[in-house]
């Protein structure tokens, strides 16, 4: 009995081994398999590189699709961008508190990982790299610096309707500051002239935006938010010239009232220890955070020297800053009344700040303009209207309750007449309609040139990641 026992383990025995050797030999194949295959697709990658007739790599297309467009897969591969810093795949975290009072924030139940985000009307992907002004420490001397070209080109000429100087008045090169081509009215239209206009945030297709009839063109500085896919000042030149061989202005998407966490200067670590000038999550627009705009710091980052964002747009050759988040005070004295007062008329510090910003672009870059995005409120003080070279306004006649829903009277003869100021004071007010109905679409068109205003209909998923170019043409012109 016990010899047939010994026997029966025996035989099992050699049966496993004999399904741990085969299970061994079929991964090995599977593994020998795959590696011909990638080294394949390499040799038929370099061979189709190689093709007769192609002058110039593509631009890479492969970028990452947003997260809070529900595409990104969380499991994704971090990509490692120059300098090593690891862009991890959005996922979710825990939001920013605040202790009020100018203290640092702290991030109760932080996980140092990346929520999903959601546009606030469309955001390009999270990148992160690059260095923050005030806040990372500066390079040692000689430091390379990504996409340097020596000497900061000039700033573009123009697209700001205010009086101009010499344009052969140039600053010394010394000074640190930029040598900025002045505008020149003899020679180049304004902002004033524009008669249609054009908005995309993300998925910017070069040949179709340089082929569109706009005359003016907002869009994001970068494809990713990053410096390394930021627009060059070939690509905006091509953008400039419109297929007639007329003029187009072509300005720069800046959110200056939230810090976004798919941005350049975004750190890590401020997920842990933000400065303190983060205050919190926007409840309503993941990865985008409220911020003390008051704080120099902050300002140092938007404006402040070479580095900063707003140097970044004028040294690629934009006409202009096309500047959103500039009510936040607003929701700041509603969702942070805390913080708000820290403050003893915070309205009154944001009027401060957009005429800041503006005396330093004035001064810096004479040849960038100023549109400024909702904020009507502001119009109400005079240096504002003076600081500014336009105006634009989102869903003045449908959808702040709903999308393609109407707003009410009240609503639109608020926001009317406060942009009826900007025209008086002589500033083009761009307006954008989020409609995919044809008629509602035809009729708020219409309306709103009735109104003097420049009308872009724009798709309803507030996405913002395709040109409509397909505009309706009311009778009302």
């Amino acid at each position: 009995m016990s010899g047939s026992t010994t026997l029966l383990w025996i035989v099992i025995g050699i049966l496993l081994i004999a399904v741990i050797a085969l299970a061994w030999r079929l991964w090995h194949a599977e593994r020998r398999a795959a590696a011909d295959t990638s080294r394949d697709a390499g040799r038929a990658a370099d061979a189709g590189s190689e093709a007769p007739g192609e002058t110039e790599a593509p631009r890479r297309s492969s970028v990452p699709p947003p997260a809070w467009a529900g595409k990104q897969p969380t499991d994704a591969t971090p990509a490692m961008p120059p300098g090593g810093r690891v862009t991890p795949p959005p996922s979710r975290a825990g939001g920013v508190a605040t202790s009020g009072g100018g203290d640092q924030a702290r991030n109760a139940g932080e996980v140092d990982t990346y929520r999903s985000a959601r546009p606030r009307h469309s955001k390009p992907p999270p990148a992160l790299a690059g260095r923050v002004p005030g806040v990372t420490p500066t390079p040692p001397s000689g430091a390379a610096r990504p996409r340097s070209g020596g000497a900061r080109p000039p700033a573009a000429s123009a697209g700001g309707t205010r009086g101009n100087d010499d344009p052969s008045d140039k600053e010394p090169a010394s000074s640190g500051r930029v040598p900025s081509r002045r505008y020149d009215k003899a020679n180049e239209p304004s902002l004033a002239s524009i008669t249609n206009w054009g908005y995309q945030l993300q998925d910017l297709k070069l040949d179709v935006a340089a082929q569109s009839p706009f005359d003016l063109l907002v869009i994001d500085y970068s494809q990713d938010g990053s410096d390394e896919e930021a627009l060059t000042r070939k690509e905006l030149t091509r953008l400039k010239r419109k297929p007639d061989g007329g003029r187009r202005f072509v300005y720069a998407y800046i959110s200056v009232g939230e810090a976004e966490s798919y941005r350049y200067y975004w750190e890590r670590s401020w997920r842990k220890t933000p400065p303190a000038w983060l205050i919190a999550e926007n409840p309503d627009w993941k990865e985008n955070y409220y911020v003390r705009f008051w704080d120099p710091a902050w300002q140092e980052i938007i404006w402040g020297g070479d580095d900063s964002y707003i140097a970044r747009i004028a040294e690629a050759g934009f006409d202009g800053l096309y500047l959103d988040r500039c009510d936040v005070h607003e929701e700041l004295a509603e969702n942070h009344a805390k913080v708000a007062r820290e403050r003893g008329d915070i309205e009154k510090d944001m009027v401060a700040f957009v005429c800041k910003l503006a005396a330093e672009v004035h001064s810096r870059y004479p040849g960038l303009g100023i549109i400024m995005q909702n904020a009507e409120t502001l119009l109400e003080h005079a240096q504002v209207l003076s600081a500014i070279d336009g105006m634009a306004k989102e869903e003045l006649l449908f959808g702040l309750s709903r999308v393609e829903k109407r707003n009410t009277a009240e609503e639109v003869a608020e926001s009317r007449a406060l942009l009826d100021k900007a025209r008086a004071a002589g500033l083009p007010v761009m307006a954008v309609e989020y409609l995919d109905k044809d008629d509602l679409r035809l009729e708020a068109s219409g309306t709103l040139r009735a109104m003097g205003f420049i009308p872009y209909m724009a798709a309803k998923n507030r996405e913002l990641d395709k040109l409509q170019t397909d505009q309706p043409e009311p009778a009302v012109a």
